[in-house]
């Protein structure tokens, strides 16, 4: 016998229903806007919050209170899904978008890296600026880490909050280190945060414990944690509807932006010739996968900044972008037939947006009701002023047409949902080819934007 609480609060239960049921709303029309498979996300979101609501009201005596907890402890949905359904999207697009990757880094490379540092230096700006003027001894979770970890959520960045966790960790270190040599002031700041509440003595403790280091830490990485939770639903919320409203907002004409992308990249007049393409090779899609998660992995030193890697997405992305505008590597042909690139690309597509509403969804809730709304309040001006900021420089200085643009400006925020809501609102993946150009340069201003946060007083 089927039990109806289990069944309904199960990963697969909740991402089927938000793809099925999101793709029906993505379908209505608002004026002339649809949310197209951004409506799973939606629906995610929603499904996500009726799921904890229900789940926290179960009294602990129910049959099924066990199970649905330990759903919800996992985020509903655990990471590994996203990751794998994000790769899936992010290979399909790279793939198909490689034949003009050349020609768009020859003709705007520079511009798509002073966009990607750029953009980031004004989420940092804003994310620091709002962290003052909100700053009071009631928002509670305003902690330098926390909001650190608000501008990685913001600008949607993933391997951003691995940058983020990793510098706090060597931070909280530095801090344990010069506690002893601090004023008695800035001792008594120390154990006031490491141990809220207990009224601890900055004079009666001369030096800390590795325990209080070590508390000191995973309380910070704990911040870290909550403000990339809060920050992330709405960066990809600001960023998605973005992708959908600019080119209203804007007055951006589609039509007359297809005609600047082919003139820009071919000349005017030039018949466009297309690169043949072979059959489908099942071997070469998951051999781009395979390589382009070790190239994610692959940690550089940068010194005093820590490491940089560019995350599985990341290099998954660079990966079919390189290998896809090769072609043909022995036997293996990487041009592959459109038709199963684009299946594939909405698969992808519509199970991590799912994904990403039932995994935030809760944890928006929780900090919600933690935290208060300082938190949520800067998430979202941080990600609009990113992508404002991103858009007037990129289409009214460096003069970029709208579709490489759309691409750049989640790049530069390293927002692959974003990506996924410009290659639906377009129905073309030709933005990954902005997006791959810029997203390196955007993680690696992120990464070091987040060291910046630590080192700002607040």
């Amino acid at each position: 016998m089927v039990n109806i609480t289990t069944f309904f609060v199960n990963p697969f239960t909740l991402m089927f229903a938000s793809i099925a049921f999101g793709l029906y709303f993505g379908k209505i029309k608002f004026g002339r806007f649809n949310f197209g498979a951004s409506g799973a996300l939606f629906v995610g979101l929603f499904l996500s919050w009726l799921a904890w609501t229900y789940g926290e009201s179960l009294p602990e005596s129910h049959q099924a209170c066990a199970v649905v907890r330990k759903v919800l402890d996992a985020s509903i949905v655990p990471s590994s899904y996203f990751d794998l359904f994000l790769i899936i999207f992010v290979t399909a697009v790279g793939l198909d978008a490689a034949r003009e990757i050349v020609q768009v880094v020859k003709k705007y490379g520079a511009r798509f890296i002073l966009l990607g540092v750029l953009t980031v230096t004004v989420g940092l700006a804003s994310t620091y600026g709002l962290t003052l003027a909100f700053s009071s001894e009631s928002s509670g979770a305003a902690t330098p880490y926390s909001i650190t970890g608000v501008l990685t959520g913001s600008l949607t960045s993933s391997p951003g909050l691995a940058a983020a966790l990793e510098t706090t960790g060597a931070e909280t270190k530095h801090i344990g280190a010069k506690y002893a040599l601090a004023d008695e002031a800035e001792r008594q700041v120390i154990l006031n945060y490491i141990s809220p509440g207990e009224n601890l003595n900055a004079a009666d403790i001369p030096a800390l414990s590795e325990e209080q280091v070590l508390k000191y830490s995973e309380r910070a990485s704990a911040d870290v944690g909550v403000g990339h939770a809060v920050g992330y639903p709405f960066g990809v919320l600001i960023v998605i509807l973005a992708m959908n409203f600019f080119p209203q907002i804007f007055r951006i004409k589609i039509d007359e932006e297809w005609k600047r992308y082919e003139t820009e990249l071919y000349g005017e007049g030039v018949e466009i010739k297309e690169k043949p393409t072979g059959k489908f090779s099942v071997p070469g899609y998951f051999l781009v996968m395979t390589v382009g998660y070790f190239v994610g992995a692959v940690s550089v030193p940068l010194g005093p900044l820590g490491n940089f890697s560019l995350g599985s997405t990341g290099g998954v992305l660079i990966t079919a972008l390189v290998i896809g505008s090769i072609g043909k590597i022995g036997p293996l042909n990487f041009r592959m037939e459109e038709k199963p690139l684009v299946f594939l690309r909405e698969l992808g597509l519509v199970f991590f947006l799912a994904i990403v509403g039932l995994r935030y969804g809760g944890e928006v809730v929780k900090a919600l009701s933690q935290y208060g709304l300082t938190l949520v309040v800067v998430s979202v001006i941080v990600a609009f002023a990113a992508a404002l900021f991103a858009l007037l420089l990129g289409r009214y200085v460096f003069k970029i047409n709208w579709i490489l643009l759309s691409g750049a400006i989640c790049g530069a925020m390293t927002a692959t949902p974003g990506l996924g809501a410009a290659v639906d609102a377009l129905k073309s993946e030709k933005p990954a080819a902005g997006y791959g150009a810029t997203y390196p340069f955007g993680l690696l201003a992120t990464v070091i934007a987040c060291i910046v946060l630590h080192k700002l007083p607040m």
